[in-house]
């Protein structure tokens, strides 16, 4: 590499709460992917947000090297997700890839989400050509909750309920969330999608293991979900009445 050639950098950013198990495990399966990749243009950095854990996460997260900014209490993910996006644009960096602190992701497709930032603003991850591997209870939510975001969106979301994405700082900047839960993930590719950025999908493999450490609670965290693109949809009826009378 030039001495004149930038070198990309890009935070690998995992909210995380009660993780103490995983976290490290992953924080070390990045650092080791990437370990040479500076010398090749591509630097990952790594922070962990933890959203006030109750067990040791934040002990394991310093201990394997990553950032570490702590939430008192928790604060929601969505809270978690501010929280690192604004890290990030203190910091000057420009892209975030947001993984789960579950090992879910392979952290190998960071590059792959990267590589497609050329042609899109933000990047999903999808596992949706992989149902033969997710668990039943999720299929049905995952289709069902993309096909509607997507209306929503105004734009093809890809995998509304992935967690692992690529996202520009700026971007993120430039959306006005109310939301402070899983929900806020809803909110983003919504908003996004309204503002004309362009939200792309590319397949990332997923590992399920069958001891997987999700947060989300179907009944609550749906409702709330539901609750989003009830608001939106208001809006645009609200907008599309308001527009016939001025007719």
């Amino acid at each position: 590499m030039g001495e004149n050639e930038e070198i990309t950098r890009v935070v690998a950013f995992i909210p995380a709460l009660n993780e103490e198990d995983s976290i490290a495990n992953v924080i070390n399966r990045i650092r080791e992917v990437y370990k040479d990749s500076e010398s090749r243009g591509f630097k990952v950095e790594l922070l962990v947000v933890d959203d006030g854990s109750k067990d040791l996460t934040h002990v394991r997260a310093k201990e394997a090297g990553a950032e570490l900014v702590r939430h008192p209490w928790n604060l929601g993910k969505g809270c978690a997700l501010d929280t690192g996006f604004k890290w990030a644009a203190g910091r000057g960096y420009r892209f975030v890839v947001t993984l789960d602190g579950d090992g879910q992701h392979d952290p190998r497709d960071i590059r792959t989400l990267f590589q497609a930032s050329e042609d899109y603003d933000i990047v999903v991850g999808t596992r949706l050509g992989d149902l033969a591997n997710m668990p039943t209870k999720n299929k049905m939510g995952n289709l069902l909750s993309t096909r509607w975001i997507s209306k929503a969106a105004r734009t093809h979301v890809g995998d509304s309920q992935s967690g692992f994405r690529l996202i520009p700082v700026k971007v993120w900047m430039d959306l006005d969330l109310t939301t402070t839960g899983f929900e806020t993930e809803t909110e983003m590719l919504i908003q996004a999608g309204r503002k004309g950025y362009r939200i792309g999908a590319v397949p990332v493999r997923t590992i399920y293991t069958g001891e997987e450490n999700s947060k989300f609670r179907a009944v609550r965290d749906s409702l709330r979900i539901g609750s989003v693109l009830f608001r939106y949809w208001c809006a645009d009826l609200i907008s599309r009445r308001g527009r016939a009378k001025a007719r």
